[in-house]
Parts: structure tokens; C-alpha cells; sequence
């Protein structure tokens, strides 16, 4: 069904609408969550989190039309699903960004983003598979011609995947010059075209 998953790599940050061209010709990796994929089969005993996923938030993500899911299958079995992720619309105070990436978005709004909310795999799945999931979830944001969308965001769940995980895919923490924010303390953002 696919060859090996191809993870992010940290193209030019800035992007312009023509390399958005080019981005559109690679394939993705992931599919639209179907009733044919058996989700009770899902298992990742190293978090409960990414484990109960399709039983307690899926239901409540879908029947509020919060989410978008998307499966990356088992090459053998197209009903097994290895991986997967969210992407839903979100916002980010322009404030909360890093001065250098201040200076690429406008002044007053706040940040467009593709917010991923949830993303797991299994036990036994491909060591990289988190990063060509970050990488595929960039092209389905980049490709979506209906809304602009600057930048990725994501709420990390624990510290170890801050500095393991999200950082070294170019990720960073957000924060705020003034004391009365009150940021959430694992959020991360990234300019969507430094995922490509």
C-alpha cells in the first residue's frame, strides 16, 4: 500500500505559494479513518492516552466535527492501523511566537495553524513513523486550498516527547514576554513549511 514513511525535514521556513506546487505531487502516507479499519485492535501500551484514543476521544471529537482523523495502515492488512493522527483549524497569539517568526506573520491576528491534536502508533510500529506522521499532516495542511494556514501547533503529552520528539523535528515551545499569560506549559508550534 506504501513504502517506507518518510519523515519531516526542515525545508526553508518562509515557503511561497509556488514550492506549495511541488509539495502537492508527493504522496501521503495516511488515509481518511473508514469504518473498515478496526480501531478495538489499536494497542500502545507506552500511553494510555494514545491507547484509549478511539474508544473515549474519537467518539466526542467526531460527533462535534472537531477533528479529522487519519490512519496509516499495515502494508499487509489495509484494515490494521499502525499509526494516526488529528487535524483540526486553530489559532495562535502572535505574541506566543519567537521573535524570527513574529516577523513572518503579520502584526494583530493571530497565527493560522493546523492544530494536531492527537497522534499515536502502535506497539511494533516503525521508529520514524512519528516524524513522517508530523511530515504527512504538513502536506494535508498545506494542500488544503479552502483556509491559510501558517503553522503547525500541538499540545506535547509529556516532557520527554518536548525534547525527544517534537524538538528535534523543529518545534517549538511557546511562550510569552508577559507574566499574566498563561500559556500551556508543553505547547509547541512550527511554520508549516519547515515540516515539508
Amino acid at each position: 500500500m506504501h513504502d517506507k514513511p518518510q519523515g519531516a525535514n526542515g525545508r526553508n521556513e518562509a515557503g511561497s505559494v509556488a514550492s506549495q506546487g511541488v509539495v502537492a505531487e508527493e504522496a501521503l502516507i495516511t488515509v481518511p479513518l473508514a469504518a473498515h479499519h478496526r480501531t478495538a485492535e489499536f494497542v500502545c501500551t507506552k500511553s494510555a492516552r494514545v491507547q484509549g484514543f478511539f474508544s473515549k476521544e474519537l467518539p466526542i471529537l467526531t460527533s462535534y466535527d472537531y477533528a479529522r482523523v487519519y490512519v496509516y495502515l499495515d502494508a499487509a492488512d489495509a484494515g490494521r492501523i499502525v499509526g494516526y493522527y488529528t487535524l483540526s483549524a486553530a489559532s495562535m497569539f502572535r505574541a506566543w511566537l519567537k521573535n524570527k517568526y513574529q516577523k513572518l506573520v503579520p502584526g494583530g491576528i493571530p497565527a493560522p495553524m493546523a492544530y494536531l491534536g492527537f497522534m499515536g502508533k502502535c506497539d511494533g510500529a516503525p521508529k520514524d513513523l512519528g516524524g513522517a506522521l508530523v511530515h504527512d499532516a504538513a502536506l494535508r495542511a498545506v494542500r488544503n486550498s479552502a483556509m491559510g494556514v501558517w503553522g503547525m501547533l500541538l499540545d506535547a503529552e509529556n516532557d520527554d516527547l518536548v525534547k525527544k520528539v517534537y524538538g528535534p523535528l523543529g518545534f517549538a515551545l511557546a511562550a510569552s514576554k508577559n507574566p499574566e499569560d498563561k500559556v500551556p506549559p508543553r505547547l509547541m508550534y512550527a511554520p508549516l513549511k519547515s515540516l515539508l
